[in-house]
């Protein structure tokens, strides 16, 4: 029988015996009788160390590394190292290793099964099961896009960990729990991880599809449980908000705007805003469907049945429309991009739109506001990273201002988080504000002046961490109706 010893150490190696030595590598002799060895000896030795090991009898070393060494001698030894490095023996007779590092604890939680784990099925995961294993095994090139670590500062919630313990539960190598899986939850869906990997890789749809496990078998946060006991509480709140966007008889019938319900509940000047700018667009009430939701939050929560349910009733109510226009750039997301991705058919006759791509489309309608001091925009991530709608605000905001908007240092596909999606602010409430302070530091370090966006969950982020915030529905209201802006301090 040949025993193996195969690790990855990093350190210094301490080598028992005498005898000659050929090669590189260091040899120390200090053993049984203080230093006697008995046979001949042959060292090789590079690198970053060797395992921890014993063996008796003759025996065959090899090592690749930065470190001490292998031996190929006969007789008596004794060999101790420790740290990071590659290394391999062979030997007859009796012997004994362990193996302290990476390629060792690897082996397990990667590599072949060789029947030591049970596989657990996941069927809500594994249709994601290519994508994730290239993410566990990736050098994590895109770690520093994701707002949810970088806010955090902990490697756990890097796009690479969370789609690495998501490959170890479906492995069976992770025992999964709420705290396991709480990290699913650790992602706003911006995207921005997607614009760095060379892969193109959908790491939110991945962990959303985690988080559906997670939920079907018990492991959600309690923050995420209590939120789905509360949901129909939620869809109340909205109906009661949207009482006042009754459509009256005059509405036109073939254009619908959808403020989104997190605007009518967070943010009803916002709605109110948008709709004044389209009554002028369109020199018609468009129809107002307000009284329900996509469904993205049932999404984010984990659970997709409730998110296909109200996406496909949503849907429904504007079949027949010839134009639908959205306020909240996640809610047009939800239904121009994922709700197809899970087969929910989306009419082919409507055309589903953000305010601003329709606002872009008619620049002659509105006129010059005069706004003092420096506006940056700051891109929605769903609006530019989901839906590539980058160029069409900038248009509209260089037409009404007279000048061109102040950049961020990243724009564009590229444009920071706010912190506002992927139900993190119910998961992780602090970490959603240190993203908000982050985006209104970077402003300010930049020069400071308005911060522009057309996403309503952000603009009530950043105010609320001290900004001054301008939505683009309140720069369209005030232009449509030739007025000084007037915005919440």
């Amino acid at each position: 029988m040949l025993p193996r010893v195969f690790g990855l150490g990093f350190g210094l190696g301490l080598k028992l015996g005498l005898g000659l030595g050929l090669g590189l590598g260091l040899r120390l002799g200090l053993g049984p009788g203080l230093g006697l060895g008995l046979g001949p000896d042959l060292g090789l030795g590079l690198g970053l160390g060797v395992g921890i090991g014993s063996g008796l009898g003759p025996g065959l070393g090899l090592g690749l590394g930065l470190g001490l060494g292998l031996r190929l001698g006969l007789g008596l030894g004794l060999r101790i190292g420790v740290g990071l490095g590659l290394g391999l023996r062979f030997g007859p007779g009796f012997g004994r290793g362990l193996r302290l590092g990476l390629v060792s604890r690897l082996r397990g939680a990667c590599g072949p099964d060789n029947g030591r784990y049970a596989m657990r099925s996941l069927p809500l995961a594994d249709a994601h099961d290519a994508q994730v294993a290239r993410c566990t095994y990736c050098p994590k090139l895109c770690r520093h896009a994701c707002p949810v670590s970088t806010a955090e500062a902990r490697e756990t919630t890097t796009p690479w960990a969370k789609m690495a313990s998501l490959h170890h539960v479906r492995r069976g190598v992770l025992d999964a729990d709420p705290s396991v899986a709480s990290t699913w939850w650790a992602c706003t869906g911006c995207l921005r991880c997607r614009s760095f990997c060379e892969h193109r890789h959908e790491v939110a749809r991945t962990l959303a599809a985690g988080r559906a496990e997670a939920v079907r078998r018990g492991w959600e946060p309690p923050s995420v449980r209590r939120w789905l006991d509360r949901a129909s509480e939620r869809e109340r709140r909205v109906r009661v908000a949207a009482t006042p966007w009754r459509s009256g008889a005059a509405a036109d019938p073939t254009r619908v705007y959808l403020p989104g319900c997190s605007a009518l509940v967070r943010a009803p000047e916002q709605a109110e805003a948008g709709f004044d700018a389209l009554r002028v667009l369109y020199r018609a009430e468009p129809t107002v469907l307000a009284d329900r939701c996509c469904g993205l939050p049932w999404l984010e929560a984990g659970d997709p049945d409730g998110f296909a349910r109200r996406a496909r009733a949503m849907l429904d109510e504007i079949r027949t429309r010839r134009e639908a226009v959205f306020l909240d750039p996640g809610c047009l997301h939800a239904l121009r991009v994922i709700a197809p991705s899970m087969g929910i058919d989306v009419p082919a006759g409507s055309r589903l739109r953000h305010l601003v791509e329709v606002a872009a489309d008619r620049l002659e309608t509105w006129s010059p506001v005069e706004l003092d001091g420096a506006v940056r925009y700051l891109d929605p991530c769903r609006l530019a990273r989901g839906l590539g709608v980058v160029e069409a605000p900038r248009r509209l905001v260089s037409h009404v201002l007279g000048r061109a908007p102040n950049e961020t240092f990243h724009h564009g596909a590229l444009a920071e988080c706010s912190g506002q999606g992927g139900l993190l602010p119910v998961t992780a409430r602090g970490t959603a504000d240190a993203i908000a302070r982050e985006r209104l530091a970077e402003h300010e370090r930049a020069g400071g002046g308005w911060l522009l966006t057309a996403c309503p969950s952000s603009t009530v982020a950043l105010r609320r961490v001290g900004a001054r915030v301008l939505s683009m529905a309140d720069l369209l209201r005030a232009s449509a109706r030739r007025e000084p802006l007037r915005v919440e301090a």
